[in-house]
């Protein structure tokens, strides 16, 4: 969900299986993992969506340390 300075909210993402970690990466996207489908997904501000990795086996978290690398 967004929400706007104005209080209005719109839907961001739908259609995500098992959502289970979200983080923003150094590079102003948003990273979020998909508990059941091995998958992490990578937004734009805009909310276009793409895998950005798969094979991971159910990931429930993510995150970046302070260089930007993910850990």
């Amino acid at each position: 969900m967004r929400i706007d300075p104005a209080g209005n909210r719109t839907t961001f993402a739908d259609g995500l299986s098992g959502p289970s970690g979200l983080t923003i990466g150094p590079d102003g996207m948003i990273y979020v993992a998909s508990y059941s489908r091995d998958e992490i997904y990578r937004f734009t501000p805009a909310g276009e969506r793409s895998v950005h990795m798969t094979g991971i086996a159910t990931p429930a978290g993510l995150s970046f340390d302070r260089s930007g690398r993910p850990v």
